[in-house]
């Protein structure tokens, strides 16, 4: 989910000035975009241009879809995508599924749904410290990842 600090940093950003962002959201979530601040954000985010995409529409967070049944993952894909559309006048069409978890019927309710899967070559899960909110290794990290991207492409 979109912080104030994160569209600030994109708004201003000294290299590309208004770079734009594609932000999967936890609609339903009190704490992100379920509560008032969070949906204030994430109608900043959209009014600024960024893409918002799915993540979860689980009251309780951050569920994993694979953990949901067929019923209740077909409810939360069409009520976070209802919930975004009500921001954006646009129908999402990107799901991240939490935790990185999809299985073949995961995969079929998104398709179901209209909705295509987007995953990331590099994870910034990279040995973080609990208690910190540094890693020390994040860039080193990050520029072995994109090098092995770079090859692979």
């Amino acid at each position: 989910n979109p912080t104030r600090v994160i569209l600030d940093q994109l708004l201003h950003n000294p290299v590309q000035p208004e770079i734009k962002a594609i932000f999967f959201v936890q609609t339903r979530d009190r704490r992100a975009g379920g509560g008032t601040a969070g949906q204030a954000l994430l109608r900043r985010a959209s009014n600024e241009g960024h893409v918002l995409a799915l993540h979860t529409a689980t009251a309780g967070g951050h569920l994993s879809h694979t953990g949901l049944s067929d019923a209740e993952l077909d409810r939360s894909l069409r009520a976070g995508m209802a919930d975004i559309q009500l921001i954006t006048g646009e129908t999402p069409t990107l799901v991240r599924p939490p935790f990185w978890r999809f299985d073949e019927r995961t995969l079929k309710a998104y398709h179901a749904c209209g909705l295509l899967m987007l995953l990331t070559d590099i994870s910034a899960r990279d040995g973080v410290i609990y208690g910190w909110t540094i890693s020390l290794r994040r860039r080193s990290h990050f520029a072995a990842a994109l090098a092995q991207v770079r090859r692979a492409i």
